[in-house]
């Protein structure tokens, strides 16, 4: 799915970039487009609904987001303006909370 995510988009590429032969690269996306983690796009694989829904429930079993969100609802409150929360991952911004501004 990193594969994917990164821009592989037909079956035929991965074994150039993961090294097993075609057969076994070919029915690994099988597989994972049956569970829902890949998905046909408009120009070859993309990542599926079932990764969302993983993505969903890591997020709101973030105790981080759940201690935090009362406390940027006062902030937004105060400054009437949107508040987000986010944290450093792998080098980018994962983001945990959106409070809608007022404004």
């Amino acid at each position: 799915m990193h594969l994917v995510s990164g821009g592989a988009k037909e079956a035929s590429e991965l074994p150039r970039i993961t090294g097993p032969p075609l057969s076994t690269v070919h029915r690994l996306p099988q597989v994972l487009k049956s569970e829902g983690y890949l998905r046909d796009a408009l120009v070859g694989l993309g990542l599926g609904p079932t990764l969302i829904v993983l993505g969903f429930n890591a997020l709101s079993s973030n105790p981080l987001a759940a201690v935090a969100t009362p406390h940027l609802d006062t902030l937004a409150g105060q400054v009437l303006d949107t508040v987000h929360m986010a944290v450093p991952d792998h080098g980018s911004v994962l983001y945990l909370v959106k409070i809608p501004g007022y404004q």
